[in-house]
């Protein structure tokens, strides 16, 4: 029976997926899933192989094939002036045969985390490093800059550098509101698939990641701020529509997400930290506290946000979402408590 070509090309990206996976029974994997003979399978392989997609490592084990491009930019130069002309000169063609969405998204986030060089890092030296194979493409922005957490804690007078990266995941953070929304890290996080800031030692992140994975790169040593962004070449998703998540029907920025687990390394217990949590708050009109992974949360904590903070600011919906059932019984006793008792 003769395969038709949409299905072919699933099977194709459906073998790719799994070689990114390191299936370990590739073959019979494929086979299973699309009840097809293991020599069409194979067949299919030698095809990659043949267009330089992927390569053999040994016996039902292979790889796909990555290239990598390196640009480095100076601001003595002159290069590091505009946004448009060092993505039109070090990315625009790596990305000009993906689809038009996918362009679309690393027009935006490229564009942003340039700018934030050019203009926020004080750097002197910028470079950005293109990873791409047949299914993702990923960009690293390098830079010597003074460190954007540094940079915010220092002109926000926060007492910490977690502190900064807590404000960063609330987004409509700028250290220059004469000029720029403060949007931008905010917005690009959430277009990509993977989105990492790594400056001194610390990392902001909304993804799971193993810091031997990120720290153990070499260029990532005595940096500034490194940038790094992953999406998959066949993302689905429309700048577009991640914007209007997060916006009213004219378009501004009302609504944010704070995923908790990623700001704090324990359990949060405090009211203390729920004040730096709430801090800014009151620029959005909806909020989610995101409890994934968080075991448990005190009495202090979550009356500050969910009666005290809530009083003070009752035009604000506050919404927990991910809460299990102790972070669900700690939430009902504080909502049930009488403010003052």
């Amino acid at each position: 029976m003769r395969i038709k070509e949409e299905t072919k090309k699933s099977i194709l990206l459906y073998i790719l997926n799994k070689i990114h996976e390191g299936c370990p029974t590739l073959s019979k994997t494929v086979s299973e899933a699309f009840e097809i003979n293991r020599a069409t399978v194979y067949k299919y392989i030698n095809e990659l192989i043949q267009e330089g997609i992927v390569r053999k490592i040994k016996r039902e084990q292979y790889e796909i094939i990555a290239q990598e491009y390196r640009y480095h930019l100076e601001r003595a130069k002159d290069e590091l002036y505009d946004e448009t002309d060092i993505y039109r000169t070090c990315f625009e063609a790596h990305v000009k045969n993906l689809s038009l969405n996918v362009k679309g998204i690393w027009d935006y986030v490229v564009g942003e985390m340039v700018n934030n060089v050019i203009e926020h890092s004080e750097a002197s030296e910028l470079d950005i490093i293109i990873k791409q194979d047949y299914l993702y493409t990923e960009v690293r922005i390098i830079d010597d800059g003074i460190g954007i957490f540094n940079k915010i804690m220092k002109h926000f007078n926060l007492r910490s550098v977690e502190d900064a990266i807590n404000e960063l995941f609330k987004g409509k953070l700028t250290t220059d509101s004469e000029n720029h929304s403060g949007e931008g890290i905010f917005f690009s996080s959430k277009l990509v698939d993977e989105f990492f800031i790594i400056s001194d030692n610390r990392v902001f992140t909304h993804n799971k990641y193993s810091e031997s994975d990120i720290f153990s790169v070499e260029e990532l040593k005595d940096i500034g701020t490194a940038v790094i962004m992953r999406l998959s070449n066949f993302a689905k998703r429309q700048v577009r529509d991640i914007f209007d998540q997060y916006s009213d029907e004219e378009g501004a920025f009302i609504r944010t997400v704070i995923p908790l687990r990623a700001i704090f390394d324990s359990n949060p217990v405090s009211r203390s930290q729920a004040k730096r949590i709430c801090n800014r708050l009151d620029s959005f009109s909806e909020v989610v506290l995101d409890f994934e992974n968080i075991e448990w949360m005190g009495q202090g904590f979550a009356h500050q946000i969910f009666k005290v903070f809530a009083k003070d600011n009752p035009e604000i919906k506050l919404i927990p979402i991910n809460m299990n059932h102790d972070v669900e019984k700690m939430y009902k006793h504080v909502i049930l408590t009488k403010l003052g008792s």
